[in-house]
């Protein structure tokens, strides 16, 4: 048992420093950085369905999840 709470707190930590040098640069203030928080968290969670075959479509579901990553890309990159 303590073998499972050392993983999770080993893979909580990790999560942690990912995403604190993602919002290292992060600012309330600038609507751009909600976009980039949604477009960060969407492809973490695409690379774990993806990767763990978390539903039975996860392939197709990955796609999907992509194609909104590129959308929200161009939508910070103003090309439209």
């Amino acid at each position: 048992m303590k073998k499972k709470i050392s993983a999770r707190t080993k893979e909580f930590k990790k999560k942690i420093s990912d995403y604190k040098k993602f919002l290292k640069n992060d600012h309330d203030w600038d609507g751009a950085y909600i976009l980039r928080l949604l477009k960060y968290k969407l492809e973490r969670t695409r690379k774990c369905i993806v990767s763990n075959h978390i539903i039975q479509s996860a392939p197709k579901k990955g796609r999907q999840i992509k194609v909104v990553e590129d959308l929200l890309d161009r939508v910070l990159k103003d090309k439209y």
